[in-house]
């Protein structure tokens, strides 16, 4: 008799831990296929929106975005999150988050070439001087690595070798007067750059501005926001391509 017992209490702790192993089993597997469902149907779909001309309206925050100037450009966009889309014609216009930006302020529509600002209505779109730039990134024309940069004193650190202050002053000061109708001649096939300026005010974007020598060798720099044109300091000039 005491032999049955025990074989019937044996049997009943092995169907206890089939019962707590299927348990554990069923629980992994519905993890696991959480875990590999893919990151897109896990995801909030982009938010709808209508286009009309240069102004988008998302019509579920009801935020109407224009489009900015060529000047301002994302520093690095999500690709892998697209914030809102809409049709425009036989096209589907896909806008993305900007990094370390609030999509209610800006977002990026992805372009054949690249991105294009957008603002939200209430967000005033900052001049060269209100952007108060922290860095400047220094690009060959058409080049996407940089190849010097000009930082303020603050984001220096207090390195005297890495202060750039002066010459971002010299950028965005030589805006504050009256600028030339044209240069003086067609411009030249070198010494043409991209200078990004970078804020803190504004992370995620920059404001660019062309610095471009004529066949005469006159430099100018360029606003790409206001379309205006100026003569380089000769400081600046003499740091970007040296002395003549």
């Amino acid at each position: 008799m005491s032999v049955n017992k025990s074989t019937k209490k044996g049997g009943g702790r092995l169907k206890e831990a089939l019962g707590i192993l299927g348990v554990l089993v069923a629980a992994f597997g519905i993890i696991y296929g959480i875990l590999n469902i893919p990151s897109c149907e896990r995801e909030e779909p982009p938010h709808k929106a209508e286009k009309v001309w240069a102004k988008v309206t998302d019509t579920e925050t009801g935020i109407t975005y224009i489009e900015c100037p060529d000047g301002y450009g994302p520093t690095q966009v999500n690709p892998e999150r697209v914030f809102m889309e809409c049709t425009e014609g036989n096209s589907t216009l896909k806008f993305y988050e900007i990094r370390d930006t609030d999509t209610s302020r800006f977002i990026a529509l992805k372009e054949v070439n690249g991105y294009t600002v957008y603002r939200a209505e209430s967000v005033t779109a900052p001049s060269i001087r209100s952007f108060t730039t922290g860095t400047a990134r220094l690009y060959m024309a058409g080049a996407t690595v940089p190849i010097d940069y000009f930082y303020t004193k603050e984001a220096a650190g207090g390195d005297a070798e890495l202060d750039g202050t002066a010459y971002i002053n010299m950028v965005v000061d030589a805006f504050s007067g009256g600028g030339v109708s044209s240069a003086t001649g067609d411009w030249g096939e070198k010494n043409n750059f991209s200078i990004w300026l970078t804020s803190k005010d504004f992370p995620g974007l920059y404001y660019k501005v062309e610095f471009k020598v004529d066949v005469n060798g006159a430099a100018y720099l360029y606003d790409r926001v206001t379309e205006k044109l100026v003569s380089a300091p000769k400081a600046l000039v003499a740091k970007i391509v040296g002395p003549n």
